[in-house]
């Protein structure tokens, strides 16, 4: 899947784009002055993204998927992005069994994890588009 992602020319490379499915990531994470985010927080900053003029928002569980590389650890994403082990990364994919949990990704190992909306992690913000 690397070969379909590539950085965004004109922006310090603060995006990554995904050529096959028309998705705009940003390039690192995000998190408040603390380095964490609840859900509400990650949601709240996800949505207040300006970058590109575009409307951002927390991926789906499919969508960081997609930039995961288990080839890779510490982080095990695709190398064109900036991954620290900071905490997991939300989804915007709540658990079968409670829609008090989502779905996240480990950023050291990339493996799927859930917990709960008041538990603290970090985003990295999607849109449609480049």
């Amino acid at each position: 899947m690397s070969a379909l992602l590539k950085n965004v020319e004109g922006d310090r490379g603060r995006a990554v784009y995904n050529d096959a499915l028309d998705l705009l990531y940003t390039r690192k994470p995000i998190t408040d002055e603390h380095g964490m985010l609840s859900y509400a927080g990650a949601h709240a900053k996800a949505s207040s993204l300006t970058l590109y003029d575009k409307s951002w928002r927390i991926p789906t569980m499919d969508e960081m998927l997609l930039i995961v590389d288990l080839t890779r650890f510490n982080p095990a994403f695709n190398e064109l992005f900036i991954v620290e082990h900071r905490g997991p990364i939300w989804t915007s994919t709540n658990t079968a069994w409670c829609d008090d949990k989502f779905w996240c990704i480990d950023p050291f190992t990339g493996k799927p994890l859930y917990q709960s909306r008041l538990e603290l992690g970090q985003v990295l913000p999607v849109t449609n588009g480049a």
